[in-house]
């Protein structure tokens, strides 16, 4: 499949290209806090992003049914919602990513997940190698179990990083994925596991690549997926209800059970709601990640739902989970089973782990911006 890029979206390419290799070598020991380093890279992308707007905007006969379905509307909304919650958290970073998820409305999304994993995989195969060479350092933590970091900045951040590349990779290879490279992820995936032992997103990979091994390889499987995927369509809504119906008003056994398992995520969040609760546009919360003489003081939210709920607020969270369900149901419509996937996995690492609207993690974020299109286009279709 060979795909023509416009310079519009080359110019987005690009500046998604810088902004999210940059952020993800802020992920590593490599890091040195350079906020001017950081406000440069914001600078250069919303200039290009900026660009490639004005280069669309002087072509009037494009821009008028977009104006006409009201759709310049919705987006001008979103980015003033973005900007009022941006204070929150990673104030410009934050804001600049929702400004990649409005430009990305035109952009095919084969080219935006082809530069993340490009970009990705730069990224975590030259820091696992430098790492695995001595040439740059782990960081190691003793919780039960020691994790080794393998070069990043903490012990979860390579596996993290991993899940969303092997979910980027498969819907870009889709059908022609071969049984040699779902092996060499495993592989990958089981090497990362043994030094960060950092299981939700070691299973979930595995879980995604059997589900995609089933349904290239065994029919009735194939059929099974295509005929049940609808009822996963709302998986963006029904997972963070499951949540918090597990944290308040689940069996006692049930909650502590599943605390266990996700290691303390369900008090940390449910404790995180009980103690700063939840507004309309978020507050800014000074999480304690890292402990001192007093280990309660750890205060992290690592669920991307309840923490979006309590840093970015009540509006802006509904918003995320409604693009996210736009796409996944636009995705279930055109039969794109590998995105489908991909998308209800998601959602389910979305309920322990906090990386789903940074786009130096997570690429799919850019997907929802497929909202914002000006016209009707079977935008989620990948050709066979």
């Amino acid at each position: 499949m060979q795909l023509k890029i416009s310079i519009n979206s080359l110019l987005f390419c690009i500046a998604f290209f810088i902004f999210s290799i940059y952020f993800e070598i802020t992920l590593t020991v490599l890091d040195n806090g350079n906020r001017l380093l950081n406000n440069l890279i914001i600078i250069f992308s919303i200039g290009l992003l900026l660009v490639k707007e004005l280069m669309e905007i002087s072509r009037y006969n494009a821009i008028k049914p977009y104006i006409m379905k009201n759709k310049l509307i919705f987006e001008f909304i979103f980015i003033i919602i973005s900007w009022i919650i941006s204070k929150n958290s990673y104030g410009y970073v934050l804001f600049t990513s929702m400004l990649f998820v409005v430009a990305a409305r035109n952009v095919d999304y084969i080219s935006i997940l082809k530069t993340f994993v490009f970009s990705s995989s730069l990224v975590l195969i030259g820091v696992l190698t430098l790492n695995k060479l001595g040439l740059i350092a782990s960081i190691y933590s003793y919780q039960g179990r020691l994790r080794d970091s393998l070069g990043f900045s903490y012990v979860s951040y390579a596996s993290q990083i991993l899940f969303y590349l092997v979910c980027a990779y498969v819907v870009v290879r889709n059908k022609k994925l071969k049984i040699i490279e779902i092996l060499l992820i495993m592989f990958l995936n089981v090497y990362i596991y043994n030094s960060t032992k950092t299981t939700s997103p070691f299973y979930l990979t595995n879980i995604v690549l059997l589900i995609i091994l089933l349904n290239k390889y065994v029919y009735k499987f194939h059929k099974i997926i295509a005929s049940t995927e609808k009822f996963f369509t709302g998986a963006f809504i029904i997972n963070p209800i499951i949540l918090l119906w597990i944290m308040f008003y689940s069996p006692s056994e049930l909650y502590i059970l599943f605390d266990k398992l996700t290691n303390n995520r369900m008090r940390l969040g449910a404790e995180g709601l009980r103690n700063y609760g939840v507004s309309l546009f978020g507050q800014k919360v000074d999480f304690i990640v890292k402990n001192s003489n007093w280990i309660n003081q750890y205060n992290y939210i690592d669920s991307s739902y309840i923490q979006s709920l309590v840093v970015n607020g009540l509006i802006f969270t509904v918003c995320i989970l409604m693009l996210y369900t736009y796409t996944l149901y636009k995705s279930t419509k055109s039969k794109n089973i590998f995105l489908s996937t991909v998308l209800i996995a998601i959602s389910i690492h979305s309920m322990f782990d906090p990386q789903f609207i940074w786009i130096w993690y997570s690429p799919f974020i850019l997907l929802t911006g497929k909202f914002f299109k000006n016209e009707e286009k079977k935008c989620l279709v990948l050709d066979n």
